[in-house]
């Protein structure tokens, strides 16, 4: 597909590579799902298409050389300037260039490192993953969340509540992945049906910041999703959506926004 030896082409064996090695269990398949995302922003948006397949991957211009690393620090800067990235997502940008630019010069597709290489790839701030630092947010305890848990688990047990049950199955999900409402929300069916097909590993993107995640779903959190969704009698939720390039795709949960 892509010319040999161009950047498109060194990223693409990068991948296959990396899907070998999910298949001998040395990698999660959300690691794979992360490192594809990565690369597309570096190649396509970064380097854009005519660059990238044209001209050869240790070529200053076309390929990965000092120039376009440290090209490509400023640019992610630029992003994280206008809000596009936080500083955990681009440290994961920085860390997909860095693993790949290593295993091409192992594979003899660079002859050496570029200079500054560990420079211009270097993580920003401290890599918090956003976490948030104002003293002032009110974090509820654990025994308040036990409390408001319990509540709906009662009322969907006892009372056999529905709409408590429903909550309950979303509340354990949020917990499951450290996500909000928001993030529930725009989950699709095609995402979760592949988590399943893979271990139940979920790879989805945060709606707020695009930060790409992995997380292992609990068993209880897959029991209680399947049985919302399989009781759920009316139409699907079908949307284009920001966060799928806006595709159109179908909604798993009809959950408030």
């Amino acid at each position: 597909r892509y010319p040999r030896r161009s950047l498109a082409w060194v990223a693409t064996e990068y991948l296959k590579w990396n899907e070998l090695r999910v298949e001998e269990g040395r990698v999660s398949y959300g690691y794979l799902r992360r490192n594809r995302w990565a690369l597309s922003i570096f190649v396509k948006e970064f380097m854009g298409p005519k660059k990238a397949v044209i001209g050869y991957v240790d070529q200053q211009l076309s390929g990965i050389s000092t120039p376009r690393l440290r090209g490509f620090r400023k640019w992610c800067t630029r992003q994280k300037n206008e809000g596009r990235f936080a500083d955990s997502t681009i440290n994961d940008l920085f860390s997909a260039v860095r693993i790949m630019t290593k295993w091409a010069v192992a594979n003899s597709y660079l002859k050496a490192m570029p200079g500054g290489f560990e420079m211009h790839l270097l993580p920003l701030g401290k890599a918090s993953r956003g976490r948030r630092r104002n003293e002032d947010t009110y974090i509820p305890s654990l025994s308040s969340l036990h409390e408001v848990m319990s509540f709906y688990r009662d009322q969907a047990l006892v009372g056999e509540n529905y709409n408590a049950l429903q909550m309950f199955a979303y509340m354990v999900a949020m917990l499951n992945i450290g996500g909000t409402p928001i993030d529930l929300s725009y989950l699709t069916v095609d995402e979760w049906e592949d988590a399943k097909e893979h271990g139940n590993h979920l790879f989805l993107y945060r709606t707020k910041t695009g930060v790409p995640g992995n997380f292992q779903l609990w068993p209880q959190t897959v029991e209680l999703i399947d049985y919302i969704k399989a009781s759920n009698w009316s139409d699907p939720i079908v949307m284009r959506s920001p966060y799928h390039n806006d595709d159109e795709v179908e909604l798993l949960l009809q959950t408030p926004r």
